[in-house]
């Protein structure tokens, strides 16, 4: 740069013809006194950084993933999603090392997916982590052939998805597990220790183990976006099943908006879906549905509340009794009418069958006695409608009316081994049956 505070001036400049100096320097835009005859304008140099590898910044990806239930025998759905991104040169990441938090018995491997493509670009085992100082129940990916490169300025998208074992294989049902990069800071190659593992692709360096200062030194950064202390990247909390729900569904024939029904009538009807699987040891598992709490609005509605029972449609002969319960849980009696639940419990071991066997249906109905279709005295418009709501949250740990308890109890069973949930994985929060109205 000039050095303007200089004496004498930084610059001097004299007429050609007669050698008189000129006066007065205007620097950008600046005169320090009345005249300024040598006018200077700068700009600023470019500002290089010399740099013997570029760095890797490795973060929970942005697109939320839920809890899972993973079916033994099948490729789940995904389970940890990575963003890769590459700054100052491309990346080429040699090795990422995953990390079962829970019970990993039930895991096979880990297949790995770039965003958008179907066919996994590595796989991460146990058997993969060879002689490597890795965490225990870790799953290692080795990628020495530029499986994964990240482009320089540029992002890449990781999808973890289990491939699960079999009950034939040591899958068992009931695992907990999530999973986990795990932040700490190291980069070894000698010994394997680490994480993520990568290499400068201009470079061919190795990066760094993040020193968790807030400068960019050639380094790979876990759980942080910018430079500054690792992080854990942890994934949601899953279970592992034998058998899985897949679909709950209305199956009411009845269209909605149809008249309020008077009598003994099927309001609520329920179309329930089990995933088709190969676990076969100790017979085949059958999801089987055990204890189950119906919200019914039944707005200027009169019910017999001793009439309420559930059946499977395919036997309707056959039922069970559900009882009327207000919100709180505290049991009704006699006429009942607007919002009020039906607890239906002990299923399993009721003479209804409420096994659904793998890759197939069952359809299960509320029926009930309607007493009066409209109590209005004004001539209000009146509505029954049954749905089943609070079941699809991992949170939910115990059945019951409490406002953080499940509405749905179902068995994963064999003839060896039952093991009970409380939560299905599914989209939808609730499922509604038919709206009836008068």
């Amino acid at each position: 740069s000039f050095g303007t505070a200089s004496t004498p001036p930084y610059i001097e400049v004299e007429e050609l013809d007669d050698g008189s100096n000129l006066e007065g320097i205007e620097t950008d835009g600046s005169c320090p006194v009345t005249t300024c005859e040598i006018v200077v304008s700068t700009t600023e140099s470019i500002v290089w950084t010399l740099v013997s590898q570029g760095d890797l910044y490795a973060v929970q990806d942005s697109t939320p993933v839920r809890n899972r239930q993973y079916l033994g025998g099948a490729l789940g759905e995904v389970g940890l999603r990575i963003e890769l991104r590459a700054e100052v040169e491309a990346i080429d990441v040699t090795d990422l090392q995953i990390t079962v938090e829970g019970e990993d018995q039930s895991i096979d491997r880990l297949e790995l997916y770039k965003a958008g493509e179907s066919t996994p670009f590595a796989l991460a085992t146990v058997g993969g982590c060879g002689s490597d100082d890795v965490p225990p129940q870790t799953f290692c990916a080795n990628m020495e052939s530029r499986q994964l490169v990240v482009p320089e300025g540029d992002r890449v998208d990781v999808l973890v998805r289990p491939r699960m074992k079999s009950d034939n294989a040591g899958g068992v049902s009931g695992d907990t597990f999530s999973l986990k990069i795990d932040g700490t800071p190291v980069s070894d190659e000698a010994t394997g220790r680490g994480a993520v593992r990568a290499r400068g692709d201009e470079s061919s360096n190795n990066l760094l183990a993040n020193d968790e200062d807030t400068t960019a030194e050639g380094e790979v950064f876990i759980g942080t976006s910018t430079p500054g202390a690792n992080a854990d990247i942890l994934g949601r909390e899953n279970d592992s099943v034998m058998s899985k729900v897949t679909s709950i569904t209305n199956a009411n024939p009845d269209a909605n908006g149809t008249a309020v029904p008077t009598g003994i009538s099927p309001v609520g009807q329920f179309k329930i879906a089990a995933a088709a699987h190969s676990n076969s040891s100790n017979g085949m598992n059958d999801a089987v549905l055990d204890d189950v709490l119906f919200n019914v609005n039944a707005t200027n509605v009169e019910i017999n509340g001793s009439s309420i029972r559930i059946y499977n449609k395919s036997d309707s002969i056959v039922g069970v009794t559900c009882l009327p319960k207000d919100t709180d849980g505290n049991l009704l009696s006699g006429t009942v009418e607007g919002t009020f639940l039906a607890e239906c419990t002990g299923l399993d071991s009721s003479p209804v069958d409420t096994e659904i066997d793998e890759g197939e249906d069952r359809t299960f109905v509320l029926e009930m006695d309607i007493t009066n279709p409209n109590s209005s005295p004004s001539g209000e418009v009146s509505v029954l409608q049954v749905s089943l709501q609070r079941f699809d949250s991992i949170d939910r740990t115990v059945f019951g009316t409490d406002a953080d308890q499940s509405h749905i109890k179902w068995i994963d069973k064999d003839f060896g081994i039952s093991t009970s949930f409380t939560w299905i994985e599914y989209p939808e929060t609730t499922v509604k049956s038919t709206s009836y109205q008068s």
